[in-house]
């Protein structure tokens, strides 16, 4: 797939809501031990000790739900170490809904690899499968969404949460649909053998702050930019500290600042670089057109190696435009407007490069992060 099919179907498995977390079949054989931590064997005779580590109840809901019928296999390297996750490996476009993973996730047809790679015809078929049901599943969240307050942060979140959805489901039976199946009640039971639970994401703060520093030292230099060219206020970005993502070091630019200012002061301090990043995804395009059907390729350490450049971040400083999305709500109505318009022409070069390149914008012109 080419670069923005990758963060098209990123952005899409988000709205999903449910990572790769799947489990459900029955144990017939006369050997079955208990879960506590003993050896389990699945409907194969195969013992998998569930009740023990991660990857271990991962392994047994992938026997077992082969067992049942429905290929699957595990994502050893998404989560890391002993964070394995379960993923469906359908000869068939798969469907599975239930509460225990927060909703639905479509599966194109083939290995864990196979999918991650699929092209937009693929996933057209199966979400052409599935379409009802998952508006179905998802009903409950589109109508929380559509009933928050999007002003109101604190009360927005609280109902998008994974505990106001799971009560939305509950006693509702979980579906895992293929080749005309549907195998909810396979998955549930195994489920419930297993203990397996989906693994909670992880952040590496090792990581976090590698990544942090980056972005500091790109706001640094853009930050040098503007202080030589009419903003001497403008401070570099405060020193990242590992929390979870909670924060990201920021530029901020005066609230003052006008629209003619802020499109001047962009043409000689360009936050967006669209000859380094056209560079790498010619070089990302070119790869996918040599080896996109190469299962043996490794995209993750070729993407690693491509020369993506990192881009500051710019807010401004009035809270909840600073990094501070909780405190927006306590801005004035006037001064909103004012700024999602300026953050807008923050998004502009960047939104206009992916139109150009592939049709559709990826970066988003707002100021708070989406919801995951």
């Amino acid at each position: 797939m080419t670069r923005q099919h990758q963060l098209i179907a990123a952005a899409a498995g988000l709205a999903f809501l449910a990572t790769a977390a799947l489990a459900g079949c029955s144990s017939k054989s006369d050997d079955v031990a208990t879960l506590e931590g003993k050896a389990v064997a699945s409907a194969s005779g195969q013992a998998g000790p569930a009740g023990q580590s991660q990857k271990e109840r991962a392994e047994y809901m992938a026997r077992c739900l082969t067992d049942a019928g429905v290929p699957a296999g595990l994502d050893e390297e998404g989560w890391g170490g002993d964070q394995a996750s379960l993923v469906l490996e359908p000869e068939e476009p798969a469907l599975l809904c239930t509460a225990a993973t927060w909703g639905c996730r479509i599966f194109t047809a083939g290995s864990y690899e196979e999918q991650m790679n699929a092209d937009e015809a693929e996933w057209e078929e199966a979400w052409a499968l599935y379409e009802d049901v998952f508006d179905e599943w998802n009903e409950p969240r589109v109508e929380a969404v559509a009933s928050a307050d999007a002003e109101d942060s604190a009360a927005f979140d609280a109902a998008v949460t994974k505990d106001d959805l799971t009560s939305a489901w509950a006693g509702k039976a979980s579906q895992l649909l293929y080749l005309g199946k549907d195998y909810g009640k396979e998955y549930d039971q195994c489920l419930a053998e297993s203990g397996y639970t989906e693994p909670e994401w992880q952040t590496d703060p090792t990581e976090e702050l590698k990544d942090k520093q980056k972005t500091a030292d790109a706001g640094a230099e853009w930050a040098a930019c503007a202080r030589e060219n009419g903003f001497p206020q403008v401070q570099d970005p405060a020193p990242p500290v590992a929390d979870e993502w909670q924060t990201s070091p920021m530029v901020l630019l005066p609230s003052s600042i006008t629209e003619e200012q802020l499109r001047a002061l962009l043409q000689v301090c360009p936050s967006f670089d669209e000859e380094a990043n056209s560079a790498a995804d010619d070089a990302y395009d070119q790869a996918w057109e040599e080896h996109g059907n190469d299962d043996s390729f490794d995209w993750g350490a070729f993407y690693d190696s491509l020369d993506y450049p990192t881009q500051p971040e710019i807010g401004f400083d009035t809270p909840g435009y600073d990094g501070n999305w909780d405190a927006m709500e306590d801005v004035d109505p006037a001064t909103q407007e004012r700024l999602e318009k300026l953050n807008a022409v923050l998004w502009e070069a960047q939104n206009a490069y992916y139109e150009k390149r592939y049709g559709s914008e990826i970066a988003v012109a707002t100021a708070a992060p989406a919801e995951g």
